[in-house]
Order: structure tokens, then C-alpha cells, then sequence
């Protein structure tokens, strides 16, 4: 009788796994509102997981939402501060609005995370997202002049 208590009190993680899975086909479908429903819903169920946090700040992203999307990526980080996905993401966002100084230490973290991970690929990718961001940084004073 206790064990059902328990069953009853909080659902099994296997619960989420149709509601991320529906999310992420939808969000790859192009059907953002429903994938932004379901992500929605991920987050009610399991409201400590990074992951339906950083994925719907990718569907807000997609949605143009940016404010929402930047907001879910810290989130997503906020949980799990190792979250190299969406320390990577929030960076290329920071730097999409314009804020250069919060893109470069994103994207430096994000590098430094891929690297101890072992994640070369990632670190490469990292690596050339500062190194685009750094370039355009002389030529952006540049053209304000």
C-alpha cells in the first residue's frame, strides 16, 4: 500500500519521456505552438530537469520569442550549471542581441565545458563561434563611428 502511495504522489519518469518525445517531433515538424504546449507540460511534470527548459527555449527561439527563449536557457543552466548545450546556446543568442561581453563568457564557458568533457567537436565549434564573435567585434565600433 505504501509503494502505491508513492506511485500516486509522484509520477515514474518514464510519464515525461511521451511528452518529450512529442515535443521534440513537433518542434522538428516546424509545430512550434504544439511543441511549446507539451514543453509546458514536461516542465509542470519534472520542474528540476534542465532539458524541457533548454529545449523550449530552442522553440521559443524558433518562435522569435528571444526574451523567453534567453529566459529558458538560463533556466536550463540555472539547474545544471554543466549544461554545455544550453551555456553554448544562450551565448549565440547573447550575441544575436547585441550583448558581446555575456556572448564571449558564454561561449568561453561553453568550450571549457566541451574540453573537459572530452567533446573535441564541440570545443572546435565553441572555439569558432569566439573567434567569428571577436572579429566582428572591431568592425561593429568601427561602423558606429
Amino acid at each position: 500500500l505504501f509503494f502505491f502511495f508513492l506511485m500516486i504522489r509522484r509520477p515514474p519518469r518514464s510519464t515525461l519521456f511521451p511528452t518529450r518525445r512529442s515535443s521534440d517531433l513537433r518542434r522538428r515538424s516546424m509545430d512550434y505552438q504544439g511543441s511549446l504546449q507539451d514543453y509546458n507540460i514536461a516542465i509542470q511534470i519534472e520542474p528540476n530537469s534542465p532539458d524541457p527548459y533548454y529545449n523550449r527555449g530552442l522553440t521559443r527561439q524558433a518562435l522569435n520569442d528571444l526574451t523567453g527563449a534567453m529566459a529558458d536557457f538560463s533556466q536550463a543552466i540555472a539547474l545544471d550549471p554543466n549544461y554545455v548545450f544550453a551555456m553554448y546556446d544562450r551565448g549565440l543568442l547573447q550575441a544575436e542581441l547585441g550583448n558581446h561581453a555575456a556572448a564571449l563568457a558564454d561561449l568561453r564557458q561553453a568550450s571549457q565545458l566541451c574540453l573537459d568533457l572530452g567533446r573535441t567537436g564541440c570545443y572546435d565549434d565553441a572555439q569558432y563561434q569566439i573567434t567569428r564573435l571577436q572579429a566582428a567585434l572591431p568592425v561593429a565600433k568601427s561602423e558606429s563611428n
